[in-house]
């Protein structure tokens, strides 16, 4: 979740992802791209990027939203004032244009008889039956021969028309967690009741906050103490000071800050042996001549 209250959610289940988009109230009319402008009609959804409307009609054509709308939203390195670009950061000298392949058609038809081809045990009747209603998972089951991916077509299908219809609701949620370098996080998510643990690679260790959880009130908290086997209870939870940076640093850097402030504490000790002596000498001195 960013701090304007857009929100992007990838899901993996068995090797088959889903990712979903929220956004708050406050971007409507303020949308564009491939899910289209969020104006609450479907009439202007088909927007190209130089804002002309693409045929409404022809929303259920598989073949005019592929070559005549979708493919002119793909981006890359360079910004342009109409698409933006790309935001993924590609190693080893790689683009975007090296996982663009313009010219890739996918199947073009909603007939699943014509998807599935003759030679395979697969009758389309097998994916009616499984899929039912669902047009996802009869596109995802008859293009790849596997039940498996119309299942989770379905399913996310299914989380989806629940979120529309039941989960439209306002969501607090805590500001993001910047990850240590050199370490890690169990969970990128933000909302209330997440509890945050970070850790170090190895031959790094800890400073800061290790644990926090997001409160109802849309503050982080740390637990005011932690032991071995103790379960936290909710009163124990206390408001974290941003200010408290989490980092992983080099365990021999620890080390050798140990060393030198033991170093010093022992200096200092050292120094106030003879300051003590001379203290000493001077109060004898002062008694004998009270003397």
């Amino acid at each position: 979740m960013f701090e304007s209250g857009a929100g992007i959610e990838v899901i993996e289940n068995m090797g088959h992802m889903s990712a979903r988009v929220y956004l708050p109230r406050t971007y409507l009319n303020q949308t564009r791209g491939l899910f289209g402008n969020w104006s609450g009609t479907m009439d202007d959804d088909l927007a190209l990027p130089d804002g002309s409307i693409a045929n409404a009609d022809s929303s259920n054509n598989l073949d005019y939203i592929h070559n005549q709308f979708a493919i002119h939203w793909m981006v890359d390195e360079k910004e342009t004032d109409d698409r933006g670009y790309s935001l993924f950061y590609h190693e080893n000298g790689k683009t975007s244009s090296s996982y663009n392949d313009i010219l890739f058609q996918p199947v073009m038809t909603n007939d699943i008889r014509q998807i599935i081809p003759h030679n395979v045990t697969l009758k389309p009747e097998d994916v009616e039956d499984f899929c039912g209603d669902s047009w996802p998972c009869k596109y995802d089951y008859a293009v790849t021969l596997n039940r498996e991916y119309g299942h989770w077509a379905r399913y996310y299908q299914f989380q989806f028309v629940i979120l529309r219809d039941f989960g439209l609701r306002k969501i607090v949620t805590c500001e993001p967690l910047m990850t240590p370098i050199h370490g890690g996080k169990n969970t990128f998510k933000y909302t209330v009741g997440t509890t945050v643990a970070f850790e170090c690679d190895p031959d790094f260790v800890l400073v800061g906050v290790r644990l926090l959880k997001c409160l109802a009130s849309g503050e982080w908290a740390t637990p005011s103490s932690i032991a071995a086997g103790y379960r936290i209870n909710e009163a124990e939870w206390v408001i974290w000071n941003p200010a408290m940076e989490t980092r992983c640093i080099e365990a021999s850097r620890e080390t050798s800050t140990e060393a030198s402030s033991t170093e010093a504490s022992t200096a200092a000790e050292e120094s106030y042996k003879p300051v003590g002596i001379v203290l000493g000498i001077l109060l004898s001195i002062f008694n004998i001549w009270r003397r």
